[in-house]
């Protein structure tokens, strides 16, 4: 019930800006989720997601890929940003699904993979994107995440597709 109450605003805001700055870029539904188990609510329903929608720091960026909105951490540019991260196999808490990872580190997963692997099939690499990740089976719907990554490395110049392979453009 507290959840609900208006001096709570500032305690909530507070903590969707510690979790977006610790976790950022994240998306809406884990960003959500997340507060709302902290605040001892279990399911996320219209009502919750409009409040937390309300709440969430003007200063931080959002971007969509998809259907889905990401949120960044404050002074974070996206198209700038190189950061990625890896699933830990000791770690089954970094296990994320393609569709949790918003395009720009789909990109920089695909940038790390080419800078360690040389010249790729655009398909595998899609696939190994979302194996870093964590994820175990990878369906068609995971791939067409995995690929829009792809094509936007390619997109902003960091990478060159020849041939159904995709290389450096670094190198």
């Amino acid at each position: 019930e507290d959840f609900y109450e208006f001096g709570t605003d500032v305690r909530i805001r507070g903590h969707l800006l510690a979790t977006i700055n610790a976790e950022g870029p994240i998306s809406e539904m884990v960003l959500f989720r997340r507060v709302a188990r902290a605040w001892g609510i279990a399911r996320i329903g219209n009502r919750i997601s409009k409040r937390l929608e309300g709440l969430v720091p003007r200063e931080c960026n959002r971007t969509l890929g998809g259907m889905t909105t990401f949120y960044w951490p404050a002074g974070i540019e996206p198209k700038s940003w190189r950061g990625l991260r890896v699933h830990d196999d000791h770690r089954l808490e970094t296990c994320r699904h393609i569709t949790e990872v918003c395009t720009e580190e789909i990109a920089n997963l695909a940038a790390w993979l080419l800078a360690h692997n040389g010249r790729m099939d655009a398909q595998a690499l899609a696939r190994n994107v979302c194996m870093l990740v964590g994820m175990e089976r990878v369906t068609d719907e995971a791939l067409k995440h995995g690929r829009n990554g792809v094509d936007h490395l390619c997109e902003s110049g960091r990478a060159i597709q020849q041939a159904g392979k995709v290389v450096s453009s670094d190198v």
